[in-house]
């Protein structure tokens, strides 16, 4: 995700993850704090390259497998199988 904002500054910056923090009148600072936990839990990780002035870009990037993900349809049985196949990447 990429904005053309005014960037996050080094004070902002050094907060961005840390729970509760905020830069918002009605905001809670959970925000990002639990989708980089969620991230985390997956194995993958949140990059942050922000340049003040010129905005900002969120990358997140995930573990891929070879193997396939296999799982039942919702409500289904185990003749309803779903199956993706995962591969090598950046999201």
């Amino acid at each position: 995700m990429t904005d053309s904002g005014p960037g996050i500054s080094q004070k902002v910056l050094k907060n961005l993850f840390v729970p509760f923090y905020t830069t918002k009148n009605q905001g809670t600072g959970l925000g990002l704090a639990i989708s980089q936990r969620l991230v985390q839990s997956a194995g993958g990780t949140i990059e942050v390259n922000t340049h003040e002035g010129a905005g900002t870009t969120f990358t997140v990037v995930l573990p891929a497998s070879d193997d396939p993900l296999v799982s039942t349809t919702p409500g289904g049985d185990a003749t309803d199988v779903v199956v993706a196949q995962l591969g090598p990447g950046r999201f």
